[in-house]
């Protein structure tokens, strides 16, 4: 047995409560059914809590779209500068990735991650292969995350996938020599590129040239983000 919970956002999003437990195992033994009762028990007080807090909840008169988001709306810059944004929109539903902008307009990827390899997207920065990354809070031990997960934020890069691309032709050469370039970098240094595949590739246009970044590597201990 598992508990999850479920809200209706944009989409129905789901997600477990609990680990799997037994239920089927020796109704005599007290250890098992202890355990199974405090996780009903739990059940039953968070349902109660929630049926009490949204029986007493009103209507808003200015309702705020913000509310829908995650709760952080702020980072530190490099120069521990405070820097409000506010969500736009959600660009992935299986991941919490996020459109925001700050309050001078300025367009902003955030997500937040179980890991994230903040050394490598400065690596491929540096090259002019990856948005600028401006904060991730893992790397602070002492920051906060939300349910486990760090934040990361960093430039917002306008694009296409390859596989919307070019799923049924071949990448074109000079998309293939930037990504061979950026694969080059990262053994270099030692670092292996897990997880490259077309629906990681996203075409942008930089300077009217061909640009693309790869994104959802995190658990291959990269950057996350991948731009040539």
């Amino acid at each position: 047995m598992c508990i999850s919970g479920a809200v209706f956002i944009e989409n129905i999003m789901v997600q477990k409560l609990t680990d799997y437990a037994w239920t089927g195992g020796n109704p005599y033994d007290d250890r098992e059914l202890e355990s199974v009762a405090r996780l009903f028990k739990a059940l039953s007080v968070g349902l109660q809590d929630l049926k009490i807090f949204y029986g007493n909840l009103s209507a808003a008169d200015d309702p705020r779209i913000q509310c829908l988001f995650p709760s952080t709306h702020s980072y530190p810059d490099s120069h521990g500068q405070k820097v409000d944004f506010q969500y736009i929109k959600r660009l992935s539903i299986t991941k919490a990735v996020y459109l925001a902008a700050t309050t001078s307009g300025h367009q902003l990827i955030v997500k937040f991650v179980q890991q994230y390899n903040s050394d490598v997207h400065h690596l491929l920065a540096s090259h002019d292969l990856a948005p600028m990354l401006h904060y991730s809070s893992l790397d602070n031990t002492n920051s906060n995350t939300t349910a486990g997960l760090g934040m990361v934020i960093m430039d917002f890069v306008q694009g296409l996938d390859a596989y919307v691309l070019y799923s049924k032709i071949e990448l074109p050469n000079a998309i293939y020599d930037k990504v061979k370039q950026a694969i080059c970098i990262l053994h270099a240094e030692s670092i292996v590129f897990g997880d490259l595949r077309l629906p990681n590739i996203l075409i942008t246009e930089k300077h009217t040239q061909c640009s693309l970044i790869s994104i959802g590597v995190e658990n291959t201990g990269l950057a996350g983000i991948l731009q040539a």
